[in-house]
């Protein structure tokens, strides 16, 4: 008789820091689009609170409604991912907004003051951030269209894993093109003062 490994213990495990990795991504996500550390240096106590809730929310009822069988429960599962999901993109788009017109009233204030705007550092964060902003809604329009046809559609295992690593791929080469180094910057960055 051949033993076998146990994989019990490490699927949970797995799905637990799978979780975790996903609640912190899409926390990083709602904590970018408010504009943190771009147009904001911090970000309230509540808010995280918010960005970490609806993180969960979102990523708890998107791995329950991946991993619960076909029946009456998953149609409440279904109906509970789909209102997390509104939830979360409504305080992404909220976020958004508000960062924009953050960004929009230094550029007033600038232009009111008599200077020109794209000489400025913060007409700089305000390209940088719509690049921003479009990359992250076309990603997560991406991440909703696929939930959308996994939830009613059966999708084979490769085809779902795959399709998981394109969308991710997709976005994390649009930010490690929109955030590299440009010009002066490359020269010595590596350098100690």
């Amino acid at each position: 008789m051949i033993e076998t490994d146990n994989t019990n213990n490490l699927l949970i495990t797995y799905t637990v820091f799978s979780l975790i990795s996903e609640i912190i991504f899409y926390a990083t996500l709602l904590f970018c689009a408010k504009g943190w550390c771009v147009v904001r240096d911090t970000i309230s106590v509540k808010e995280i609170i918010l960005c970490l809730t609806y993180s969960t929310l979102f990523m708890i009822f998107r791995i329950l409604a991946q991993n619960i069988d076909r029946g009456a429960w998953a149609i409440v599962v279904i109906v509970f991912a789909l209102i997390s999901i509104i939830l979360f993109i409504r305080e992404l788009l909220k976020s958004i907004n508000n960062a924009h017109l953050l960004i929009y009233a230094h550029l007033l204030a600038v232009a009111n003051a008599g200077y020109d705007i794209k000489t400025t550092p913060i007409y700089q964060k305000h390209l940088m951030y719509n690049r921003f902003s479009i990359i992250l809604l076309t990603s997560l329009l991406l991440v909703l269209i696929y939930l959308i046809v996994y939830i009613f559609i059966d999708i084979p295992y490769v085809a779902d894993e795959l399709t998981q690593d394109c969308i991710e791929i997709f976005f994390l080469s649009c930010l490690a093109i929109l955030f590299r180094l440009r010009g002066g910057k490359r020269t010595n960055y590596t350098l100690m003062p």
